[in-house]
Parts: C-alpha cells; structure tokens; sequence
C-alpha cells in the first residue's frame, strides 16, 4: 500500500519528514485545513498532493480540531459463507468500499462546539476488500420498528460499541477494521451491520470476525448495560446529541434481538456466488 508522507513546512530552510500514514487514512486526516497531531503538537495541512503523496504542515497553536464528514459505500460482491440465526444472517464475502470526504468540522476544545467548516476536494478512496455482514431478518425488523427514520438510525449506536470492541477480539489496530450501520443495506434490502477490513484485498481479519462474532454481540450488550449513562455517551452507542435520546434503549433492544436464540440455530454453510 503505497503512503501519504508528511512534510513540516514551519521552517522553509528545515523541512523535517514527520512520519507516513496509509493512502486510505490520509483523506480523512490530512487534507486541506485538517488539524494534524503529532508528539503532542498540532499542525494544520496547508496542502495535500494527493497524486504525488505528500502532505505539507504548519505547526499552529489552534483552540480546536478537525473531524472530517464522510460518506462510505459497501457494494457487496460475492458471498462466500453465512451462517443462520433466529434474527438475523451472518454473512462472509468480498465487497467494494468507496469512501468520499466532501467537509469538514472544526470542533472547539472541551466544549465540542462547531466553530467551523470546510469543504474537501479529494477523489473517493476505493478498494476491495473482505467483510462480515450481520443482516437483521425482516420479522425483528417489523418487531423493533427499524424501518422508521428515528429507530433505524439507532442502528449506528450498535455499529459504534462494535467499532470499540472488535480489535479486542481479533487483536488489530482500532483502524484496522471498520463498522457500516445501515438502515437499508441495499444489496440485502434490510438493515444491516458490515465489518469490513480496510486493507485491500484483505488479510483475513473477517474470517476471523465471523468465527467470533456471536461473542463481540455478547460484549457489546454486557457494556451497553454496564455503562452507567441515561441514554447514550461516547463510552458507548455515541452522545445522545448525535443519535437521539433512545439511542441506548433501542442498540439494547437490538442487541437482545441479535442475540435471542428461542428459535433453532441452523449449521454454517457455503453459499454460490451471489
């Protein structure tokens, strides 16, 4: 995979290489107007030539930090193994993810006020890669009212306690792997969860994620009802602020839906291509 180098520009006479960060991750940290940290110090990128690689930073003294708005695509391409449950289907294949960067945030410190925004002129980011799909079946949909706005997008609390606990599990990098929520899953036509590798073609992070991924639902229920907030927090589904006050309650309701097991749970098996 080839690497975005980043260039401190502070002092033309003594341009210093900061380090490298991976071609994916660079669209969502070190465009243009991005807050860039680094041993304790903060840059802003005054430029990213993205066809050459390189970004070019300033060291600042900024009250804030960027948080780039993103758009990701998972377009399912070949099915390869699923596995039956009471509420939902577990899926194994290859898929094409496409991530495009349009803005960003400027968010003040402490007080997590947006100061700012920018706009992003970058080119999407696509590759493919390996995936597990957790697909909710249409009967837990109707029960949990998942096809309405404000209850589907509690879908994407479930997608954050899961972000946090995959990489205990299948021991990565927390950037390693990645957590779609969507409310209509177009290939599939229902909601559905996709943990996805993020390094093209994959290196078998998935396979392992679906093996195990019956226990990271166990983890995420047991945290949700461990943590001590009212209806949602970053140390959970996210802030209330940002998914709605029922967003804890319903991820709950999810969770014990997913993991319900009162109907008979059929073998895994292979399945054509898709």
């Amino acid at each position: 995979m080839d690497n975005v180098t980043i260039q401190d520009v502070s002092n033309p006479e003594s341009r210093k290489i900061l380090g490298e960060i991976d071609r994916p991750s660079a669209i969502t940290e070190v465009y243009e107007g991005a807050i860039y940290g680094h041993q304790g110090e903060q840059y802003l990128v005054e430029r990213l030539d993205y066809d050459d690689r390189r970004a070019f930073v300033k060291q600042i003294d900024a009250d804030y930090y960027t948080e780039a708005d993103t758009e990701t695509e998972v377009k399912i391409l070949h099915l390869d193994e699923q596995q039956e449950f009471a509420n939902y289907t577990a899926h194994r294949g290859e898929v094409h993810v496409a991530t495009l960067v349009k803005a960003f945030k400027k968010i003040k410190f402490y007080t997590r006020e947006n100061v700012g925004i920018g706009a992003v002129d970058l080119p999407p980011e696509e590759f493919e890669t390996e995936a597990t799909a957790l697909v909710l079946r249409p009967e837990l949909v109707q029960k949990l009212g998942l096809k309405r706005g404000g209850e589907a997008a509690c879908l994407q609390g479930v997608g954050q306690l899961l972000q946090g606990l995959v990489p205990l599990f299948v021991r990565v990098d927390p950037g390693d792997v990645k957590v779609l929520a969507e409310a209509l899953q177009p290939h599939f036509e229902a909601p559905a969860l996709i943990l996805y590798d993020r390094i093209p073609d994959g290196v078998g992070l998935t396979e392992r994620i679906f093996r195990v991924h019956r226990e990271i639902l166990e983890a995420a229920a047991e945290l949700l009802e461990r943590c001590r907030c009212r209806s949602g927090c970053p140390s959970c589904v996210g802030p209330q602020a940002s998914l709605g006050a029922r967003s804890k309650a319903v991820a709950r309701t999810i969770l014990r839906g997913m993991l319900d097991e009162r109907e008979q749970m059929l073998a895994p098996h292979s399945e054509a291509a898709w």
